[in-house]
């Protein structure tokens, strides 16, 4: 994933840091309903179910990647 995907993903951030989860929508297709898995090891993967484009990583305590 390139650093430009980081910037796509910015507003999806922003809104589940801010408890906006019911309708996320994929910053490249607009599908709405995108999918947030937690890992065991603390590792979050957001991913649209439509476009199959995802983010994975590790978001600080309290950033609402927590499901």
């Amino acid at each position: 994933m390139g650093e430009d995907d980081f910037i796509y993903w910015q507003d999806v951030l922003d809104d589940i840091a801010a408890g906006r989860r019911a309708s996320l929508a994929c910053p490249f297709c607009q599908a709405v309903g995108l999918k947030i898995d937690t890992k065991p090891t603390g590792v979050v993967r957001i991913e649209c179910t439509a476009c199959k484009h995802f983010l994975e990583g590790r978001f600080p305590a309290g950033a609402g990647g927590e499901p």
